[in-house]
């Protein structure tokens, strides 16, 4: 199973998402402070709901400038997909194909980090996580929950969800 508790790591504050409810921790007084509009859902019904599932690694993070407000840094970036499980065909049609040494890599734009509404939604340049995803109208991709930390436990979990459906 993917592990009840897992810490996010941010500039400022800490972050701590546990039984799918984000709380933020101040580092100087210690104050508990919750999202309110933080919601998650378990990954089975996460994978049925996205359109696109896939595992890949952050290369790129850059400002979201469409959808930042000055209370929420929005980002967007770009991802190299390792292993698609579920969407194979949106993704073909949204990727950019960029040449590599040994192989082709898949590249894609992924938008959503920093959205208050989804509770692990924070990732850096280099990481490497599973994506729930959807089109989001303009090209691009969007995330549909939370990334998944990238354990072979959960990409054998949720490569059995996806092929349970």
């Amino acid at each position: 199973m993917i592990r009840n508790e897992v810490e996010l790591t941010f500039e400022a504050p800490t972050v701590i998402v546990s039984h799918g409810q984000a709380v933020t921790l101040n580092s100087h007084d210690g104050h508990i402070a919750r999202h309110p509009r933080c919601t998650d859902v378990r990954i089975e019904d996460a994978a049925k709901m996205a359109d696109v599932v896939f595992s890949g690694k952050v290369v790129k993070l850059m400002q979201d400038e469409a959808h930042s407000t000055n209370d929420v840094r929005m980002l967007k970036g770009e991802v190299e997909i390792k292993r698609v499980f579920k969407g194979e065909a949106v993704v073909d049609k949204m990727a950019e194909v960029m040449p590599g040494r040994l192989r082709a890599h898949k590249m894609v734009m992924v938008e959503g980090f920093g959205d208050p509404v989804i509770c692990e939604n924070s990732v850096r340049e280099r990481d490497t996580k599973i994506f729930l995803l959807k089109p989001n109208g303009n090209g691009e991709l969007k995330l549909n929950s939370s990334v998944v930390t990238l354990t072979l436990q959960n990409l054998d979990y949720v490569d059995a969800v996806v092929h349970s459906e």
